[in-house]
């Protein structure tokens, strides 16, 4: 039995343009560029600064927790005890995210 998805499908001959094809993908996953949770995640290495920025990468946000991964357990002390030093910085950028806590994972 075959499975129909909703999805329109692009035929091989038709032209496309790559901002098409990037705006289907977009539109298909729910992402929205714009918006400032998935922004902080594109400029995070400019907000968190060189030494932050460089251990750092920011995974989500969500009711105010923004959630960041690093590879070393000492980074993951370090952007801990720098957490309201961060926070500062994220609010002073995108005010509407409310971040209040930050956590962090080692991966």
């Amino acid at each position: 039995m075959k499975v129909k998805d909703n999805y329109s499908r692009i035929s091989p001959e038709d032209p496309i343009t790559s901002k098409v094809f990037f705006d289907e993908v977009l539109k298909r996953h729910r992402i929205e560029l714009e918006s400032s949770d998935n922004q902080i995640k594109l400029t995070w290495k400019l907000i968190a600064g060189e030494a932050f920025g460089s251990i750092s990468e920011c995974e989500r946000v969500s009711k105010g927790v923004l959630y960041l991964k690093t590879h070393h357990p000492a980074h993951a002390t370090n952007l801990r005890m720098n957490s309201s030093e961060l926070i500062k910085k994220v609010s002073s950028v995108y005010p509407d995210l409310k971040i209040t806590k930050i956590k962090v994972r080692i991966c």
